[in-house]
């Protein structure tokens, strides 16, 4: 027949429970030591060898239960020594962070088995400053002033998702390049620009030089082009073409694109300013209203109205 009686326990002694240490080569076993003076119905001492059925809850009542393990135990004169975990240890994973509570049970499944009520496994006096480590209180959670074991992921690193927010949102990419392992990107400066870093001010100045001045044209017999072989604009001030900087015949209409050479451009001759002289015959393919040259068939200087030659004296 089951029955429920009072456990009398004169002494309890809880011995510090290290989890997760090494001493040496040998790892720190996960139990420890449980004594009190257990009375039959009668209350007589039991003694003699008993078997002992320990079970850990979460709870007063109810509740998870955590481990049962069972046990051969020595009773004199109703005094008993339990090495608590000594069947197959605690749980890795529990960290005694709360309360524990045991339920034994005497020769269980027999015709005098008795289960004792739950009594909750108490702390050692100095057990009681591992709660904090120089005096600075251990959480299970973030709190301001506490420590508190910080979650690794699997890739070695902290999670984001436990890190504060941070003030501005960080730099992913930069014209969609994004930076390397170590968060960097560089920026290289290509010919005639410079780069000056600021860390004070966290800015990167990047300036550029002038292109070169041309002062003097060497007459050759190549193109002056630009970068990439594109052409090169030149600009010419007001004033600054005159008939002594060319030779006769050096310029024709194939040299300019249309409209891009205006009187403006010329320095006023007093002595005579020469114009496109040739036959009938060779008069322009697609001529442009306004054109005047000298037809050496006819002797006389001609312009085009934008439909039809005609002389002008």
């Amino acid at each position: 027949m089951k029955s429920t009686f009072p456990l009398r326990v004169v002494a309890t002694v809880a011995i510090t429970l290290m989890v997760g240490a090494s001493i040496g080569l040998a790892q720190v076993p996960r139990l420890f030591s449980y004594q009190g003076l257990m009375l039959d119905k009668n209350q007589q001492s039991v003694t003699g060898d008993h078997i002992i059925e320990v079970k850990y809850y979460d709870a007063t009542s109810a509740g998870t239960m955590m481990l049962d393990e069972t046990q051969q135990v020595h009773f004199h004169n109703g005094i008993f020594d339990l090495n608590l975990g000594f069947s197959s240890g605690f749980p890795t994973n529990y960290l005694f962070s709360s309360g524990v509570w045991i339920e034994i049970t005497l020769d269980p499944g027999s015709s005098n088995e008795w289960v004792f009520p739950r009594l909750i496994i108490l702390s050692a006096p100095y057990a009681l400053n591992t709660e904090r480590v120089n005096g600075i209180e251990v959480m299970n959670h973030p709190v301001n002033g506490a420590l508190w074991p910080v979650p690794i992921g699997g890739n070695g690193r902290i999670a984001a998702s436990i890190l504060p927010a941070p003030d501005a949102p960080p730099v992913i990419s930069l014209n969609t390049v994004s930076p390397d392992a170590s968060g960097a990107i560089s920026l290289l400066a290509g010919n005639g620009i410079a780069l000056t870093p600021n860390a004070s001010t966290h800015t990167i100045k990047i300036a550029g030089s002038k292109p070169p001045v041309i002062d003097t044209l060497v007459a050759t017999f190549s193109y002056l082009t630009g970068v990439g072989g594109n052409d090169i604009g030149l600009f010419v001030g007001t004033g600054y073409l005159t008939n002594s900087l060319f030779a006769t015949g050096t310029i024709t209409d194939n040299n300019f694109a249309l409209g891009s050479i205006t009187s403006s451009r010329f320095a006023p001759n007093t002595s005579a300013t020469m114009v496109a002289v040739g036959t009938t015959a060779q008069h322009p393919a697609i001529p442009v209203q306004g054109t005047i040259r000298f037809n050496t068939d006819t002797g006389k200087f001609e312009g085009y109205d934008g439909t039809a030659w005609s002389n002008l004296n």
